[in-house]
Parts: C-alpha cells; structure tokens; sequence
C-alpha cells in the first residue's frame, strides 16, 4: 500500500519583523509553539503526514519570489499571518485567494484593530504567546484545516466562491485534454465505421464524426461520402471544402488530393481540380487512380460545347490514361478510357474509326472476365464491402460500351440496366451523371453508326431516368 500523502502546509508571515503592533515578536517562537503544534495536530487528525513550510527569505518591500507564488498554487493549507499589515502578505494572499478554492486561513495578533485591503469580512482567526490564546488559536487553525481537506468541494476563497472557475497544473490539463481528444477520436472512429455499415445515413453520421473530432481523418470520410452522394454543384462544393479541409491537415496524403479534384472537377471547377490532381501525383506518382482521373478532367476541359472537342486537351488526356495503363496492368478503366478519346479522335480522322472499334472489340473480353469475376466474388456467400458492388457496376459499364459499339446493342443496353441495379441508391445520381457524359460526347461528335447512335442514345435515357428518380430519394 502506498504510504498517505504529505499535506503541505505554508505560512505566509513577515520575516524581520511582526510590526510595532504586535505583542509576539518572535518569529522562531510563534513557528515553534504555533505552526508547528498546528501540523503536528493536523497530522494526526487526519493520519497523514505534514510538511511545513515558512517563508524565510522574505524581506519587506522586497519583490516576491518565484517560490512565494508557487505556494500559493502548491500548497494544501495556506496561513497567512496578517499581524503588522504587512502589504507582501495580503498580496500573496491575493494571489493565493485567486488561485485555489482552499485551504486558506487568516490569523493575525491585532483581532482588535480592523485589517487593512478588504480582507476584514473574512473570518480571521487571533493568536497570541499566553498558553488559553495558543490552544485556542491551534484548535481553531486545525479545525479549519481539517474541515477543507475532508470536504473537497469547500471553497474559502471570497473572489471564488461564487465562480465556475478551477484551477489546474498544465499537466492535469493536458493530461484532460489528451484524455477528451481520445474520447472524441473514438466516438468518431465508433461514427465513422457505423456510416460505412449505414450507407443511407452516411452523411449524418459523418457530420457527427467531424463535430465530434474535427481530424484529417473525419473531414476525408466526409468529403468522399459527400462526393459519392452528391447531385449538384453545391453539394460538389461541400465535398471539396471537408477535403480541402483534409489536405490542409494532411498536405502529403495523395488520396485526399485526389478526392479533392474528383469533387472538384465534377462541381466545374476544373483549373481547380487540375490543380489537385497534379499535386496528387507529385506526392504519389506511382497511383494510376489519379492518373485516370487527371485524364478525365482532361477530357472533360477538351468539350468546346456543340460537339467540338479541343484535340490537343484530348491527347494530354490520352497520354494521362497511358500512364494510368502502365501502372495499372489490366484494370479495364485507364484501358475504355484510352479507347474512348481514340473514337472522339476519329472525328478528325476517320481512319480511325475501325481502329477504335478493334480496341472495344478486343477490350471486351477482359471486360467480361473481369465482371464475371467480381460476380463470383460477390456470389461466393461471405459478406463483402459495398464498394465491391460498386466496382462491378462500373466494370458492367465498360462492358456495356464494349458490346454497343461491337454491333451487339441489346447486350449492352442489359448490361447498363444491371449496373443501374447494382449502384447504391444514395451515390446513383453522382455516378450515372458521370457514366453519362462519355455518351454524350460519342452523340455530338457524331463519332457512331446508326445502330451505335441508337443504343447509345437509349443508354443515355435509361440512365438519365434512374439519375432523375434517385436525385428526389437523396433529398428525403
């Protein structure tokens, strides 16, 4: 058992001199036959140990030491000795009322001669050298002292008796405030891994998350969620403030720059989004996702409106999805998007057309394979994450425009309505208005057949449709 703490006890008291009012002027004696019988009774009153502690190197009108102050933080029982109106001690007692709730105690020779500095409506406690004044003075001090220590909560301090203030160590803050940040980073780890269960209560629980423990953390969950979600410019800007937020917190994290140009790019703001996928790939270059989508947003500021694209914008976006392709192996995302822009190409070349179909043609069997694939993972009876859903919608699309502009329409009009079923409602707005424009730019640049053109333009109202019924469900 550890052994019972020691109470500090300090008096504060003139040194050299008590003051010509004063009938005890001996500063060793009053120590001998009053505080130090005051800690030896109070030690066992309360079966601790005491420590006492005067003041001694104090002169008048001196400056008050560093120490003086400290005691008024430190100590457990603070008695000021206000005989002879000496004006060091009301300021430490100044101090010390200003700083502790207690214990504080007033005692002075001259109870009947009114103290001086508004301290007389406290209760001041009288002493003197005949023996009935000592024990009476040692049994009140005690007392006293007694009284503050067991009841924790008593304040004997006039300037904090009636306030809501405490006082604490810089370590016994810090050490709260690191215990309430860990509190708060949990309930929001607790927020976050619910929202990932709760899709359709994401953006709830994710706002929670950042009120609770505003951290890089929970502004980029915030953000992807709201850009997953989002159906309009203004719902893509508060996407991009909670990532910008991320960023700001954690500049070298890739994939927040990354997420910050999705929203971007999607809400217009497409020099913006530049901006952040190209500091994406400055700290990661080595990620074929922020190659993608540099070469999306490249495509996007290559429409010039009524079907007229800038070509040189089209070839920086192909050269952008290349370098996606040869980091990324086999995904089938860099590779359509690569054959997309040789189609959109083709209108100023139209030899190109036949080669552009050769690489659908060909693209269409990693397509399905790598459908099918995601189908058995799903299929297989294990609970899996929703993205993968997700992903097999988006795989479903790239095997759509396989089968369309292979001469097979009615195939990949099934495919674009399986992928529709696969989205989650919450994000269908976001994703099919993405999946859309491609089907766009095919019709205005007047690139297709007409069997294509008719399939494409059927595609484009089945998913207009489904974006159009889920934008009034992500309202609600």
């Amino acid at each position: 058992m550890a052994p019972p703490e020691k109470i500090r006890i300090f008096v504060a008291m003139p040194f050299s001199s008590m003051g010509t009012r004063a009938s005890w002027g001996e500063v060793e004696e009053i120590r001998r036959d009053l505080f130090d019988v005051v800690a030896a009774h109070l030690s066992d009153e309360l079966g601790r140990p005491t420590e006492l502690v005067i003041e001694d190197e104090k002169k008048i009108s001196a400056p008050i030491h560093d120490s003086m102050f400290g005691e008024a933080f430190d100590a457990d029982v603070y008695i000021a000795d206000l005989t002879g109106d000496n004006p060091n001690v009301f300021l430490e007692v100044g101090v010390r009322w200003a700083v502790r709730d207690g214990v504080t105690i007033l005692v002075t020779q001259n109870a009947d001669q009114h103290p001086r500095f508004n301290v007389g409506s406290n209760r001041i406690i009288p002493y003197g050298s005949r023996p009935a004044e000592l024990r009476r003075a040692i049994a009140a001090i005690v007392a006293a002292a007694s009284y503050g220590l067991r009841h924790a909560d008593h304040v004997d301090s006039p300037v904090r008796r009636h306030r809501q203030h405490v006082t604490l160590t810089r370590a016994e803050l810090d050490d709260l405030r690191g215990q309430i940040a860990r509190l708060r980073g949990q309930q929001a780890e607790d927020l976050i891994e619910l929202a990932h269960r709760s899709p359709g209560q994401s953006i709830v629980l994710l706002t929670k998350a950042v009120e609770a423990h505003p951290s890089f953390r929970t502004y980029f969950e915030l953000g992807c969620a709201l850009r997953r979600t989002a159906a309009t410019d203004d719902d893509y800007a508060r996407a991009a403030l909670a990532l910008r937020n991320a960023t700001q917190r954690q500049p070298d994290h890739a994939p927040a720059w990354r997420e910050l140009g999705i929203a971007l790019s999607l809400g217009g703001r497409l020099l913006d989004a530049s901006a952040a996928f190209q500091e994406a790939v400055r700290i990661d270059p080595a990620d074929d996702g922020t190659w993608s989508n540099l070469g999306g947003l490249l495509r996007r500021r290559a429409r010039q409106g009524s079907g007229v694209f800038d070509t040189a914008l089209l070839r920086e976006a192909l050269g952008a999805y290349r370098k996606a392709i040869s980091l990324a192996g086999n995904d089938t995302y860099p590779r359509l998007n690569e054959a997309r822009i040789h189609l959109l190409l083709a209108a100023e070349n139209p030899g190109g057309h036949d080669a552009a179909r050769a690489s659908f043609r060909r693209l269409e069997r990693l397509c399905r394979f790598t459908a099918e694939d995601l189908q058995a993972t799903l299929d297989d009876g294990a609970v899996h994450p929703a993205p993968l859903r997700e992903d097999l919608a988006w795989k479903l699309l790239d095997l759509a425009d396989c089968l369309i502009l292979s001469g097979r329409g009615d195939e990949g009009i099934e495919a674009v309505r399986t992928a529709i079923a696969m989205m989650p409602p919450a994000n269908r707005t976001s994703y099919l208005s993405s999946a859309i424009e491609p089907w766009q730019d095919f019709l205005s640049a007047g690139v297709l057949d007409g069997d294509e053109t008719r399939a494409v333009a059927q595609a484009v109202e089945l998913a207009s449709q489904a974006r159009d019924e889920a934008a009034p469900r992500l309202s609600a």
